[in-house]
């Protein structure tokens, strides 16, 4: 401890005869001492802990003398570094980062005091900045109150005595905010580095908790959906990502919000969450870093997240996350094409990464592409380089856990040359559900990030639905909208070997009463077998099958209609979807191998051909073929003459039908042959012998007429109910007809 006590003496008398000479004098004008992150926390003699960060900034780096300077990190006497003296700097608890330098030597030569040789690196440019980011990571506090300042003085440009706040000791209890190092970002934004919220002491954080980190204004937050959180110390094991998990994330705008959604009970010893990190790949394979945004017009300079807390009882600290200015790399489209959904082998566009500086990007430095959910990587196509040769396609590898979505590479060497790097050829397949821009995120810890639109996906086929009926729960043969589906460019409807079927099927529950008529309603694609068919061991028709004998040379639109539908009480209420599936293999059908080329259940699309309602007893009518009994609103009535079929319509007499079951006034026009219901605002004629009839006075065509028989007049129930907006069922078990109302 003496010998180290003396050295101590010597290098602080070298340094004033430094400081008497003048040496280093005016060069101390342009060396900055800036802090970072100044927590407030609680003296604790027993115990080490993170106080903050301050950036040592040199103008530049020509200041730096050839036989280096000396720089002493002294602490006020109340604390005291860790390690045992005659370490170096990290052992004592201070993690020193250096940019254009290099450390020559570093030492705990006493209690409070560390000592630092640094020079000039020699690869650095003349004129450009250094700095020396100093982490207070462990270091005791014994007593005191009001800031801890760090007093900086040494040799050269480190002459002049300066001093800094690291920390402040307070009553109330706080969090500490840091970030890792500062990001520079461009025009396209980037990703920053992890930021860290630490407690001051144990329990400082409950559930329900919300920190907000506000960007000043020219910035906003990227999508919090893969930004993943890691607890550590108390917290060890608490984890999540995007909005779900211990920890969660929302962004609106500039603003981005992490929730404390769950904690240990009786943590021992204080937390801290880590906001972005890939340490959880194993678990959050997709996951990272959050990412800032930058609007056009915004001016350059440092990127300042103000920080506030929901518990206004906790102290914070604002961070610099970012550096906003024209950084020397751009990230920019070269070709975007149109791919199709359903299809492997999709060659996406190309895209550019380009210096504007050398030796921007980095040996070592590992980017990262990512696509999002419902696309994956098949080829990684080639790169071509317009300078130093600095990666290869050989480099690639795929992000474990990623489900094919995420693949790096690593920067094997630094330019020594300005270079720009095209990314093309590269290959996806796409789900069959996606349309879109189509965007690759590029990432990683090279100060290049953002996303770049390379594709806009069309998909193969247009789904819809025309008249979409109401279908009650339980009931047969009901009429559903029809199906159409049309075709977004010629021969997007494949027909080759292995790829020539469309398969659209039903909700459980739901089935098709009979084979719907299928045609080519617009275009030259021509059509083969139609098959019904089951998608399961129960013996229901709830599938059907489209067989493609040619494909289009126009794009060409099948409709399917006469779809009438059976329903059981399982069906719960809602929009019955008519869905055209992807690759499903029946046995008798392989799915919709004529829209999709890879194997993937995912569906194509569906649309709404019906909506199922659960109707009252009281608006329930029925009838039987051949009876003159019938029931409205489960009371049994009786007809005077019994309903009958005729040309497979069911026929009922007027006034049982119009007045008993759909509850509607009726009217005879004797001269003109003509039967008048009326109810609610809705006026049907229909004249006997004719098969047009009017609903509101607009004319309609039914395919059967009314008629007279044994002097009654008989209505076709079907057209009949269903113009007052009933849906009618049909029983052919039974021959009952059943009217919801």
């Amino acid at each position: 401890m003496q010998k180290n006590r003396k050295i101590s003496i010597l290098l602080v008398l070298a340094m004033m005869m430094t400081m008497l000479a003048g040496v280093g004098t005016a060069g101390a004008a342009g060396v900055t001492y800036r802090t970072l992150t100044a927590p407030v926390i609680s003296a604790d003699a027993d115990s080490f802990q993170q106080l903050g960060k301050i950036k040592i900034i040199i103008e530049d780096v020509r200041m730096v003398e050839e036989t280096g300077a000396w720089l002493t990190v002294e602490l006020p006497s109340n604390c005291v570094y860790d390690g045992v003296i005659g370490g170096n700097a990290s052992q004592a608890g201070l993690d020193i980062s250096y940019t254009n330098l290099v450390e020559l030597s570093s030492q705990k030569t006493a209690d409070n005091w560390v000592e630092i040789k640094i020079e000039a690196d020699p690869a650095a440019e003349n004129g450009s900045e250094s700095n020396i980011l100093l982490d207070f990571k462990s270091i005791k506090v014994r007593s005191g109150s009001g800031d801890i300042k760090v007093k900086f003085s040494g040799t050269g440009l480190f002459a002049q005595r300066e001093d800094a706040s690291i920390a402040s000791l307070g009553t109330k209890t706080g969090i500490n905010i840091t970030t890792g190092s500062v990001k520079n970002i461009g025009n396209m934004g980037g990703y920053i580095d992890s930021i860290t919220v630490t407690e001051s002491r144990a329990r400082v954080l409950k559930e329900g908790d919300t920190i907000t980190f506000r960007l000043p204004a020219g910035f906003s937050w990227g999508s919090s959906d893969y930004i993943v959180a890691a607890g550590g110390w108390g917290f060890e094991g608490y984890h999540g990502m995007g909005n779900a998990g211990d920890f969660s994330f929302t962004t609106s705008g500039r603003e981005l919000i992490l929730s404390i959604n769950n904690l240990p009970v009786n943590a021992g010893s204080a937390g801290k969450i880590t906001i972005g990190t890939e340490a959880l790949s194993s678990i959050y394979p997709l996951g990272g870093y959050p990412f800032i945004d930058v609007d056009d017009g915004t001016k350059f300079g440092d990127v300042e997240i103000k920080i506030t807390a929901s518990n206004i009882d906790l102290t914070v600290n604002d961070v610099k996350a970012a550096s906003y200015a024209d950084y020397g790399i751009t990230l920019q489209a070269v070709k975007e094409k149109e791919v199709m959904a359903g299809r492997t082998d999709q060659v996406i566009g190309s895209f550019e990464i380009a210096e504007e500086v050398r030796n921007s990007l980095k040996k070592g430095q590992t980017i990262y592409f990512s696509l999002p959910a419902g696309v994956k990587w098949v080829d990684y196509g080639t790169i071509d380089i317009d300078g130093s040769n600095i990666i290869s396609k050989a480099g690639y590898t795929a992000v474990a856990g990623s489900d094919g979505r995420k693949i790096k590479n690593n920067f094997t060497a630094g330019s020594d040359q300005i270079t720009s790097l095209t990314f093309k050829d590269m290959q996806v397949s796409i789900e069959p559900w996606f349309a879109g821009p189509l965007a690759v995120t590029v990432s990683g810890n090279a100060d290049v990030g953002g996303e770049v639109r390379v594709a806009e996906v069309i998909k193969p086929v247009k789904i819809t639905a025309e008249g979409t009926a109401k279908a009650v729960v339980g009931a047969m043969q009901q009429k559903a909208g029809d199906l159409i589906i049309s075709e977004t460019e010629a021969g997007a409807v494949m027909s080759k070997a292995g790829h020539d079927q469309i398969l659209i099927t039903l909700p459980k529950g739901v089935s098709f009463a009979g084979k719907p008529v299928v045609k080519v309603a617009a275009g030259d694609l021509e059509l083969g077998e139609v098959k019904l068919g089951s998608t399961s061991v129960a013996a229901v028709d709830d599938a059907l099958m489209i067989k493609i004998n040619a494909d289009s040379s126009a794009k060409s639109t099948i409709k399917i209609t006469e779809i009438y539908l059976t329903l059981d009480r399982t069906v719960p209420e809602g929009d019955i979807l008519a869905k055209v599936e992807g690759i499903k293999d029946l046995g008798w059908t392989q799915g919709s191998t004529a829209l999709v080329d890879f194997a993937t259940d995912e569906p194509v699309g569906s649309a709404a051909i019906a909506v199922t309602i659960t109707p009252a007893m009281g608006g329930t009518a029925s009838f039987q073929i051949g009876s003159k009994n019938f029931l409205v609103g489960g009371v049994s009535q009786v007809m005077d003459v019994a309903p009958y079929i005729k040309d497979d319509r069911s026929f009922v007499p007027v006034r049982y039908l119009g007045e008993n079951m759909l509850g509607t006034t009726v009217e005879w026009n004797e001269g003109e042959q003509k039967v008048i219901l009326k109810k609610g605002g809705v006026e049907v004629v229909l004249t006997i012998g004719s098969k047009t009839y009017t609903v509101n006075g607009e004319e309609k065509t039914a395919d059967v007429a009314p008629e007279i028989t044994d002097s009654r007049t008989f209505l076709p129930a079907r057209y009949v109910a269903e113009a007052f907006g009933s849906i009618v069922g049909w029983d052919a078990a039974g021959y009952i007809v059943t009217i919801h109302r």
